[in-house]
């Protein structure tokens, strides 16, 4: 198994294919990858999906999720590759919560594969992914992360002093990152997972913040893998949108502030303190 991890990062930079291949059974991960758009970004958007359409792992399916007023701006280059198999679904809007609520809503039995959409993916990036899922089926598996840290009254410190991680962990503290694409298992979120009442009025810009809780509350591990693809190519111009600068406004402490209190996630965490 490591070996075959090994050869994975050293070649998951490989050459893609010429043309997109429809998705069929054959060497094929029964997995769900899942991403949401808005208008800003769909000009580059079909560029994103064909890398994720080039991979050499192929997905059981790919979802894209957009927003209801959305739909009639969605160029024609995207919905050109649902002949290859691209889902396309029309959604109330939630956000950044849009790749991957309505997905868990509509496949609630699946592994979900998370990914942006200003990201062209690596030939081997799902294969890369689901190899370490093979060998950690109950485990969410992560590109990139932060670590939760603390203070020495026992809160968590704020979250700019939380270091990205640049070593393999796996960890309760492990907090993913979507950046580079995260791998969820099946049946791995507490009960108020889909509930957008509380998600949109707690932590309407932290999806992340979410989806840690969601998933620490029924004591699942993240594993950060050791292989983190800093050359993943960013869409020309696709940062110029982004929700770093909301976060920046809104406040991520904040939001971290609200979640963990409504539902006690630091005394879980304290429980769990790792050196």
């Amino acid at each position: 198994m490591r070996c075959v991890i090994s050869k994975l990062r050293k070649s998951i930079f490989g050459p893609l294919p010429e043309e997109c291949q429809p998705i069929s059974d054959k060497n094929q991960a029964d997995v769900t990858v899942s991403l949401t758009s808005y208008p800003p970004r769909f000009p580059t958007l079909h560029r994103v999906i064909e890398s994720i359409l080039k991979q050499s792992l192929s997905p059981a399916r790919i979802c894209l999720w957009i927003a209801d007023q959305d739909m009639e701006f969605l160029p024609k280059k995207v919905r050109a590759l649902e002949k290859f198999g691209l889902e396309i679904h029309s959604i109330p809007d939630f956000k950044s919560y849009n790749k991957i609520i309505h997905c868990y809503t509509m496949y609630p039995n699946s592994i979900i594969v998370t990914g942006d959409d200003d990201m062209i993916y690596p030939t081997h990036w799902l294969r890369l992914l689901y190899a370490y899922h093979l060998h950690n089926p109950e485990t969410i598996i992560c590109h990139r992360a932060r670590y939760v840290t603390f203070q020495p009254n026992g809160d968590t410190n704020p979250y700019w002093l939380w270091p990205n991680l640049d070593r393999e962990i796996e960890s309760s503290l492990v907090f993913p990152l979507g950046v580079g694409g995260v791998l969820y298992p099946a049946n791995c979120f507490h009960e108020d997972f889909a509930k957008n009442e509380i998600f949109m009025d707690l932590c309407k810009y932290g999806d992340d913040i979410w989806l840690k809780t969601m998933t620490l509350l029924k004591a699942i591990p993240c594993k950060k893998i050791h292989y983190y693809p800093k050359f993943f190519k960013h869409v020309r111009n696709s940062q110029k949108v982004t929700l770093k600068q909301t976060n920046l406004d809104f406040g991520n402490d904040e939001q971290i502030r609200e979640v963990f209190a409504k539902y006690d996630v630091l005394k879980i965490l304290q429980g769990r303190i790792e050196l």
